[in-house]
């Protein structure tokens, strides 16, 4: 009883409003509704960290609101606890920095808008292959560079989600890599670039391709 005490001050002093707090709780809700409404800035994904964490999903419609508020509010006294600690210890403000960008996912656009941009150089047919270009739930796969790889943030490798396999295939046009969609294709040898279930199911798309053409 005594311990329950000494904690509840401290516990309202946790929870008690000031400028610093309704300032982050204000930022904290302006992207966590950023991020909920904008899948890809700067044409890359940014991480629905936030999202999951200040939203989650067991609610729908507008009671996704309460938890939200909830939630952005007691994160927001968690980081104006973590900014007086860091008053005091320097080098919680490392801490701060890399857990913000580990939330946020920010590293994963601005590296692959500046030094990871995407590479579509090629010689030969051989050069290209299909890779994802912009991370999301599923992301955007065009045929790029055999060496080029997409930089991933630790956020959404986190969170990353399996998806159907691609139907595409790659050539080299005037040095550049193309992408082929045999989703918009009524060409059955297009399907002989792929094996397997992927074969399977680019002769499906094409043969109902064919039949909606013929009507």
């Amino acid at each position: 009883m005594k311990k329950f005490k000494n904690f509840l001050p401290k516990l309202k002093q946790f929870l008690k409003p000031s400028v610093l707090k309704i300032v982050i709780f204000l930022l904290i809700i302006g992207y966590t509704l950023y991020i909920l409404l904008v899948k890809s800035p700067w044409g890359h994904f940014n991480s629905p960290a936030p999202a999951y964490l200040l939203a989650p999903f067991i609610f729908e419609g507008k009671a996704i609101f309460i938890p939200l508020i909830i939630n952005s509010y007691l994160v927001s006294c968690f980081f104006a606890l973590v900014i007086k600690l860091a008053k005091r210890h320097k080098w919680v403000i490392i801490l701060i920095i890399f857990g913000l960008i580990f939330l946020t996912g920010i590293d994963e656009p601005v590296i692959n808008n500046t030094v990871n941009k995407t590479n579509y150089t090629c010689s030969v047919d051989s050069d290209c292959v299909v890779e994802s270009t912009q991370h999301g739930f599923c992301g955007k796969f065009e045929c790029v560079n055999e060496d080029w790889r997409y930089y991933n943030s630790v956020a959404n490798r986190v969170l990353a989600l399996s998806c159907a396999p691609q139907v595409k295939h790659c050539s080299c046009v005037q040095s550049q890599c193309v992408t082929h969609d045999v989703r918009e294709s009524t060409n059955l040898d297009d399907c002989e670039n792929f094996t397997g279930y992927q074969k399977e199911q680019c002769e499906k798309i094409i043969t109902d391709n064919i039949k909606y053409a013929t009507r």
